[in-house]
């Protein structure tokens, strides 16, 4: 038999257990808004540019990028955004580019992009800024 006294208090802890396990996790940051984002070559034999390039990210998993403000789709999943270009002209064949989410923030994140195609060997490192 267990006590009237540590009845409760095993009620009370599991109650307490289920309220803490189904609360939201308050580290959820949205990549959706505008960003600004610097890109750094990984191979040695590109030179990096100044150039900041304007990244928008919609709630329904558009966007517009900085290739002549061309539209995409993104996905994010886990550590991972992929961002899938479709060209409009010509064959309209999609562009993919994979990030690892290295770090993660309100108003700045990096990715590293994650080689998909072995005939590119200018991988490029992000760096955004929420605007």
């Amino acid at each position: 038999m267990i006590p009237k006294v540590l009845k409760k208090v095993m009620v009370a802890l599991l109650g307490m257990m289920i309220i803490v396990g189904c609360s939201s996790d308050d580290n959820d940051v949205s990549i959706v808004g505008h960003w600004m984002a610097s890109h750094h070559s990984k191979n040695p034999k590109y030179a990096d540019t100044a150039d900041m390039w304007d990244f928008t990210f919609k709630p329904d998993g558009t966007g517009i990028g900085p290739y002549d403000k061309k539209s995409f789709s993104y996905d994010v999943n886990g550590n991972r955004v992929t961002l899938t270009y479709k060209e409009t002209e010509g064959n309209g064949e999609q562009i993919v580019f994979v990030y690892k989410i290295v770090s993660f923030s309100e108003n700045k994140m990096e990715w590293d992009e994650i080689p998909q195609d072995p005939s590119r060997d200018n991988y490029l490192f992000l760096l955004f800024y929420r605007k």
